[in-house]
């Protein structure tokens, strides 16, 4: 039987059209295709968000949260195909296993991708299996957490030479910021009326 919330999670996302949110440095120039996976599933009735700490020896944002996602390869069908074959190769979340509620909004980053966001319900329980050379650690961290008063910072800053609004949330000791936090920002904004 499907989770009410998922429902109008899928139903909220299937009668809107996913925007552009920009932070890209140079908007002329073409941006590399790349899909994140925004896993979610419920415990005790809450809903639970699935986030990975990158690995320390990667050369991009080394150590810090976030979706499992990359870059889209050749074979891959569709943004989405990207995004649950990204989350299999660092998480070991079979494919089959998710189920597919909508895009969040498309981010194109400071670091040069236009990521495609996709939230996927998944099993309560699931025994994730990291891919160690990407990935420290898999994490779990409550959808209210994210909610809480103070778990949110806005910081305004300078980034190569551009004004940037960064998004921080700070949930059960984690820090997420970046383009995962402006994701979670995006994804929170929509959840309002359903939470």
């Amino acid at each position: 039987m499907a989770e009410p919330l998922f429902e109008r999670i899928r139903a909220l996302l299937a009668n809107r059209t996913p925007h552009v949110i920009s932070e890209a440095l140079y908007p002329d120039q073409p941006l590399r295709p790349a899909s994140v996976l925004v896993p979610l599933f419920l415990l005790d009735g809450e809903p639970q968000l699935v986030v990975t700490r990158r690995a320390e020896q990667l050369t991009q944002h080394p150590g810090q949260i976030a979706f499992p996602g990359g870059g889209r390869d050749p074979g891959d069908a569709d943004d989405a195909s990207t995004a649950l074959r990204e989350a299999e190769e660092e998480i070991g979340l079979d494919r089959h296993q998710v189920d597919l509620l909508g895009p969040l909004d498309l981010l194109d980053t400071i670091t040069g991708f236009r990521v495609s966001p996709f939230v996927g319900a998944i099993p309560a329980g699931y025994a994730f299996k990291p891919e160690a050379e990407e990935v420290a650690a898999i994490l779990t961290l409550p959808l209210a957490g994210f909610l809480a008063p103070g778990a949110l910072t806005v910081q305004e800053r300078e980034v190569f030479g551009a004004r940037r609004r960064i998004y921080g949330y700070t949930v059960a000791g984690t820090l997420v910021w970046g383009a995962t936090g402006r994701i979670v920002h995006h994804f929170l904004e929509l959840m309002t009326p359903l939470l």
